[in-house]
């Protein structure tokens, strides 16, 4: 039976499926990558609502619980994805449409159809899904296996699985922002393979994103945690760690692959030594990136934002120490992450001084309306470092992330006392409001108001529309990130 092409379109929309490109544009790849990255947030979150709907494993479930589906057939670089059933473009649109997704790509931009595989019970699985497409010569390979890495000629195929393309191109000028999603998805794969090792309880690491979901979120947006700290490789080892080490850790618990190059083509510079958590001075990991000129610019880094494509991407013990210089957009999403941080470190240590969860029962003032911070004793930034650095955090921001003073209060004299810590922006204005804050979220278009977190609860916080970006997230960064909520 034949269809006019109108008569298509319509049973494409019909069943929520998005019409096939007439033509490919411009650049393919970047459309293919789009398209892909978009299904796979979809199914993210679907997957999340899921869980929640079942009462399935959360997601900090212990990634060794789960059952692996992509089989890793000849060492840490190769992945198999023919273990993973495929599903019909239409039949993923019934789960997908339109709560999640506008429409199901069909085809790829070069006019053949997306490969989409689903596991029989994702719940349970390491990878519930992957997604491929056959590149420019139109033909998917007949083998499911491959080795991680760049497309490198046209008949390569796009490969994408638990949130990472373990069969990427990297178009020009896209380089840096590869690179700095790759530092982040591998540091929150270490944050992972920590927390679950030692215990997420022992120190304040982030904790754990499963490893069936993307790691990317307000990690990979850039910046730098600390803008001004000195921070240097050989803190964590002498030497970089061969990627055979490393792999042998995350590969496949906690990354389906684990990147080798960056968006350049030149190896990472990988230090990794997790059993320096059980120290007291727990300098785990380091990961940086040489930049467009393939040459490092030495060992110690200043924190801050990069100055040029030749600059180092560097990452360290959970948060980045030097980045992209992310979008005023992200400000919001990187400083609910950075408070967060502030915030798992304090509690940490409170538990180390007091007792375990001693200050996770005492919130007497979540429930409260209105708060007030004068409750609570200043403390000055680096007498809260001395406290802090380097056993709880690898470094204590001083300015929030348009460049204000954070002000820090910690009743360090009684902390037994009904409210021990506060922690407060004073927004984009650079001007607090006043001590007093009726609990509740900052409006979305007011960013010149104060955020402020009190023993591990908001008092005034982001409204969830304020931190969304184009990462794998939504409302909730917890999904998404190696951050607890």
């Amino acid at each position: 039976m034949r269809h006019d092409r109108s008569s298509l379109f319509t049973l494409l929309l019909c069943c929520g499926l998005a019409a096939p490109s007439l033509a490919a544009g411009p650049d393919p790849y970047a459309d293919a990558r789009d398209e892909i990255d978009r299904v796979g947030t979809a199914l993210f979150a679907w997957l999340i609502d899921s869980a929640e709907a079942v009462n399935a494993p959360s997601s900090s479930a212990d990634p060794a619980r789960l059952t692996p589906t992509a089989v890793v057939a000849g060492g840490a670089g190769t992945i198999d994805v023919g273990a993973i059933p495929v599903i019909s473009a239409q039949d993923l649109a019934a789960l997908l449409v339109p709560t999640y997704l506008d429409a199901v790509p069909v085809d790829d931009p070069w006019g053949a159809p997306y490969e989409y595989r689903l596991a029989a019970d994702p719940q349970l699985a390491l990878d519930p899904f992957a997604i491929r497409a056959g590149g420019p010569d139109q033909q998917l390979a007949a083998s499911t296996a491959y080795v991680g890495g760049r497309v490198d000629a046209v008949d390569d195929d796009l490969v994408w699985l638990r949130g990472i393309f373990v069969r990427r191109f990297i178009a020009s000028g896209l380089e840096a922002r590869t690179t700095q999603d790759d530092l982040a998805r591998i540091g929150a794969a270490m944050d992972s393979y920590i927390a679950f090792t030692f215990g997420v309880d022992a120190r304040s690491l982030p904790a754990p994103a499963s490893a069936r979901r993307s790691p990317v979120g307000t990690g990979a947006i850039g910046g730098a945690f600390c803008p001004g700290v000195d921070f240097a490789m050989a803190a964590v080892t002498a030497a970089p760690t061969p990627y055979a080490d490393v792999a042998a850790d995350l590969v496949p618990l906690y990354l389906p692959w684990l990147p080798d190059a960056d968006g350049w083509n030149t190896p990472y510079d990988l230090r990794w030594n997790p059993n320096a958590i059980l120290s007291f001075a727990p300098l785990y990991a380091a990961l940086r990136s040489a930049g467009a000129d393939a040459q490092f610019d030495g060992d110690v880094y200043t924190g801050g934002t990069v100055a040029a494509p030749a600059d180092d991407l560097v990452w360290q013990n959970g948060v980045f120490h030097r980045g992209l210089a992310p979008d005023p957009a992200d400000a919001f999403p990187l400083l609910d992450r950075d408070i967060r941080r502030i915030d798992q470190a304090m509690v940490a240590y409170l538990t180390d001084l007091v007792g375990a969860d001693a200050p996770l029962e005492r919130r007497a003032s979540a429930g409260a309306s209105v708060y007030n911070v004068t409750n609570v004793p200043v403390i000055d930034t680096a007498a809260l470092e001395i406290e802090l650095v380097p056993f709880y955090l690898p470094c204590l921001p001083s300015t929030d992330r348009w460049g204000s003073a954070y002000e820090y209060r910690f009743n360090l004299a009684n902390p037994l006392a009904p409210t021990v810590y506060v922690i407060r922006s004073p927004g984009s204005d650079g001007a607090f409001e006043g001590p007093v804050y009726r609990v509740g979220p900052v409006p979305a278009g007011e960013p010149d108001e104060d955020l402020v977190r009190a023993d591990l609860f908001w008092v005034r916080n982001p409204e969830p529309a304020m931190l969304s970006s184009d990462d794998f997230e939504r409302g909730d960064l917890s999904d998404w990130s190696a951050v607890t909520p």
